[in-house]
Parts: C-alpha cells; structure tokens; sequence
C-alpha cells in the first residue's frame, strides 16, 4: 500500500509527520502488505535535508512559502509559484497513486489538497495549534479525516459537534524514544553526566528576539544549569559569539 505524506515549511510542520511516517514503517513487519511511503514538500524549507536523512524519498513542490506582508519580488512571485505547483502536484499523485494522504498544514498542503480532491485521493490532515494556521484554515474541507491536539480546534475547522467531517483528538505525534540511552545522548551532546540541563528551544528555525534575550540571560543561567540552546541555523552564529564571550570558568 503506498501511502504520501504532505508536509513542509518548518520544524513543526515536519517532525509530526516524520513521526507519523516512522511509526507506519515500524509497523511493516507487521502487515503482509508493506506500506510503501513518499513525501512531498516545497523547495525552500527544511524538509530536503531533514526527510532525506531519515531515509524517506521527496520530491520538491515549486512553491515556497506564503508571506503576508513582504515589499520584494517574492510577494508577486510566491503566489504564481503556488499556482505553478498545483498542476504539479496533481501530476505527481496521478503518476502515484498512492491510497491516501497525511498532511500536518503548512503552504506545501494547498496545492496537494487541491490535487488530491480532483483525484478522489482522501486525505488525513492533523493539525497541532489551538488556533489553526491559515493553510489549514483554508483547505481542511478538502481533508477527509482531521486530527488535533486540542478539544477546541475541531470546532474552529468544522469538524465535529455534528459536523459530517470526523474530527478526532489524537494529541501531537512525537518519535518513540525509548530506546535511546540518556547517558549515551549525554555524551554525544559532551553534557556532563550529573548536570543539570535547561534546555532553551524556540521552534526549528528559533526566533531572533528569543535569542537575544536568551543572550542576554546567558551568564545567569550557566550558574544554575548546563544550557542546551536551540538556536537555528540563521541565530547560530549570534548565539555562538554569545557563548565565547561568557567567562572562561
């Protein structure tokens, strides 16, 4: 059975259903029929690198994302790139296939939604914030099945208190780790085995404010406890020359 999922962007768009697509190919063993998973995503976010070193085939929508206030070439451009991807897309799920779509929101699922509709494929959409984003917003009619992790949001997306849609509250997918070993993981971070660790994490792709005021903590904090700071790759360098800076004890 050959399954695709639709997910993009960011971290939290990503790591929800990478897990999802781990827990499905854990379970293959399992089935007499493997299930057989593909992804799709957009060319600009996270997804390329972090998909494909979980060991998960992607092929790369033309859109990127959606900005809402931006003067540059990319606010006239961002929509025909949205444009261009849903014939695209609709290509890609004609020449697979596959039984169903996962989608956790973002810009990647527009023009999949729009694609999958026209093709009859039904679709499972998950989404994770108490207010739904707006790509969510704008193409949970077209899923099939919606999943949440707060009672709420089924109202706010029309699934639900007798709606026809099921909406079910399912919690936010998250990857098994209880095989990993905490002195093993302690080691690989150089974290001393008996410290204690205050773990800073302000999305995948951080917060420039956040990390500014992470810095400017930054001396009181490593008193207390080892500090593991989730910077992003455009904070990284910032967040660095804040740590050299720090006394040497």
């Amino acid at each position: 059975m050959r399954l695709l999922i639709a997910a993009g962007g960011t971290g939290g768009h990503i790591y929800p259903a990478l897990a999802v697509a781990r827990s499905l190919q854990s379970h293959n063993s399992q089935r007499s029929d493997a299930i057989e998973l593909a992804w799709l995503g957009g060319h600009r976010g996270l997804e390329a690198g972090i998909v494909r070193a979980a060991g998960f085939p992607i092929r790369l929508l033309a859109l990127r994302s959606l900005r809402s206030v931006e003067l540059s070439p990319h606010a006239v451009l961002d929509p025909l790139r949205l444009g261009a991807s849903i014939p695209q897309a609709t290509a890609i799920l004609a020449r697979e296939r596959p039984a169903a779509i996962f989608t956790t929101g973002g810009y990647v699922a527009i023009p999949v939604l729009m694609a999958a509709a026209a093709l009859r494929i039904p679709v499972a959409m998950w989404e994770g914030n108490v207010i739904p984003g707006r790509s969510v917003r704008a193409t949970a009619r077209l899923a099939d099945v919606l999943a949440v992790s707060f009672p709420g949001t089924c109202a706010r997306l029309g699934g639900g208190d007798g709606s026809s849609r099921s909406c079910f509250v399912t919690g936010t997918p998250i990857r098994d780790t209880r095989g990993i070993d905490r002195l093993a993981a302690r080691q690989r971070l150089d974290i001393p085995f008996d410290a204690r660790v205050l773990l800073v994490f302000g999305g995948s792709q951080a917060v420039r404010r956040f990390n500014g005021a992470v810095a400017g903590a930054l001396p009181r904090l490593v008193e207390r406890a080892f500090v593991l700071h989730v910077t992003g790759d455009a904070g990284y360098a910032e967040a660095l020359s804040g740590r050299e800076a720090l006394p040497p004890d």
